[in-house]
């Protein structure tokens, strides 16, 4: 090889070699030549997500996966905590990936929550799971169906059933933010006063703003709890009077719905939608929140799939009919956490099986028919315990006609007392199905109670505490949610004058000698 072609060789080396080393600047050059126009698109990203998304180029790719790869071997060695950080860095560079906020949702509410003793620390990383997939996931990915069933999923899985043995600390949380979000607030007066230019042109509304603008309050955007904290107490004088008018409670709706869009990303027009096309829903029922965002996903998704849509609200339904009555009350010092049946719903869920069996395959329906059969079993049985026979006769004969194979030739009476003694195999029930036993016998003493039948009374209450007793002895779990008979008592007490005909609690109120509720208390 003569000197000048290696000069040349050389040279084209040392060519080749600038541009490898320039070629990235360059492109990172383009790109952000690229970005720079959009001005209105380059704001909506985060500064941190502009550097990973900008300056890392083609790079980017390359660091997920090595990220990836870490974060599945912290998953293996059960390294939760470091994983934690570690999603915080894909979800910066990926943040339109769906899998990466589910897979660090997961993780907080599952893998980390149970690491804790109480059901205060659980609760922190079960809800941080939650709020992950709500304000994070929905923001950078709001067509992801897999985000939807995800958060509809944990919601349901972790709060609304009894995995974790403090879901009942996770219930009365979640039953208590509800309830200082929603007050005694309708949706319809949230939905109809949702605009503040509208509520401005009442002339009281007016004379209210500004006169809270005098004092350096803008009423529109102030936080709520803040505002109306001691029942008004740190407001002047003037300003607690007209706190108390018609008028500002339409204010007070306003800012209720403003929170219920800004913390919990919640459409009120869509969740009355909701009521509408099922039932007015206790919203202080985790169920009914995986019920809105399983809806939420099929009305902003396109590909989520029909047996994962219909099995979530199919189940949150299932759990609004047998807890669907939630409420929390102050018992003396303590907060006791309410929780009854809802027979309201029996109907339409009963109707909603029967549509999701006509509508698909019949390999697939398969699961949803022995889906079906529980649930009229299970409404049977509630129904008898809790002395409505009509009910739990119409549905002994619909399941007899459904599903012969399950009554065989029992009669009704044989039928309910075979399921009973079934579920007493404290090997096999389950703490839902305990405690519907034991609720439906409290229920059904405290009837025969109010209606004179004292001696079935005392046989009932012996019966439950019985039950009790073998309950707690055999399953350490049970006597976590409910620790003594008395507490069982109190709650079914408490749970049974709420839905009892108001004559009858009345009449019960009398035998145990309760003051009748005064006509302006919150129920």
């Amino acid at each position: 090889m003569n000197k000048k072609i290696k000069t040349i060789l050389i040279f084209l080396a040392a060519l080749l070699f600038f541009y490898s080393c320039s070629y990235p600047l360059f492109q990172t050059h383009e790109r952000l030549r690229s970005f720079l126009p959009e001005e209105t698109s380059f704001k909506k990203l985060p500064p941190e997500l502009v550097f990973t998304t900008v300056l890392l180029g083609g790079f980017r790719g390359i660091v997920v996966n090595l990220l990836w790869l870490r974060a599945q071997k912290l998953q293996q060695d059960g390294k939760y905590f470091e994983l934690i950080q570690l999603a915080d860095w894909i979800g910066m560079l990926q943040p339109y990936l769906p899998t990466v906020w589910k897979f660090n949702a997961w993780n907080l509410s599952y893998n980390v929550s149970v690491q804790f003793p109480t059901g205060e620390e659980r609760w922190n990383w079960l809800y941080q799971g939650i709020k992950l997939l709500r304000d994070k996931g929905l923001k950078y990915a709001p067509t992801s169906s897999e985000i939807y069933r995800e958060l509809s999923w944990i919601t349901y899985h972790k709060i609304s059933e009894t995995l974790d043995e403090f879901n009942a600390y996770y219930k009365r949380m979640w039953a208590k933010i509800m309830q200082d979000a929603l007050g005694d607030m309708t949706l319809e007066e949230i939905v109809s006063n949702s605009s503040s230019e509208e509520l401005l042109k009442d002339k009281n509304i007016e004379v209210i703003v500004s006169s809270f603008k005098e004092n350096k309050i803008d009423v529109f955007n102030t936080d709520w709890e803040e505002l109306s904290g001691n029942n008004f107490s740190a407001l002047p004088e003037n300003l607690r009077e007209l706190a108390k008018t018609p008028s500002f409670r339409k204010i007070e709706a306003y800012l209720r719905g403003k929170r219920l869009r800004e913390e919990f990303k919640m459409d009120p027009e869509f969740m009355l939608e909701l009521e509408k096309k099922y039932l007015p829903l206790n919203w202080k029922s985790s169920a009914a929140h995986s019920l809105y965002w399983i809806e939420e996903g099929k009305r902003k998704t396109n590909d989520l799939a029909e047996i994962d849509y219909r099995r979530m609200v199919y189940f949150s339904l299932g759990h609004l009919w047998k807890w669907g009555n939630v409420s929390v009350k102050k018992i003396g010092e303590e907060e006791v956490l309410i929780l009854a049946p809802d027979f309201n719903v029996v109907p339409i869920l009963n109707a909603y099986y029967e549509d999701t069996i006509k509508t698909l395959d019949e390999n697939i329906a398969i699961g949803v028919k022995n889906a079906h059969l529980y649930f009229l079993s299970e409404v049977v049985v509630m129904a008898y315990t809790m002395n409505d026979l009509p009910v739990a006769q119409k549905y002994y004969i619909y399941l007899k006609e459904q599903y012969p194979g399950e009554t065989a030739n029992l009669s009704f009476p044989d039928y309910v007392a075979s399921k009973f003694t079934e579920r007493l195999n404290f090997n096999e029930a389950s703490i839902p199905q305990l405690t519907d036993i034991l609720f439906g016998i409290m229920y059904q003493s405290y009837w025969a109670l109010a209606t004179g039948e004292d001696e079935r009374y005392a046989g009932l209450q012996s019966l439950a505490k019985s039950v009790y007793e073998r309950t707690a002895s055999n399953i350490s779990r049970f006597q976590k949610l409910f620790p003594t008979f008395d507490a069982l008592q109190t709650s079914s007490l408490e749970a049974s004058l709420a839905i009892l005909p108001p004559d009858i609690a009345s009449s019960l109120r009398i035998r145990l000698k309760i003051e009748e509720p005064a006509a302006t208390e919150n129920q």
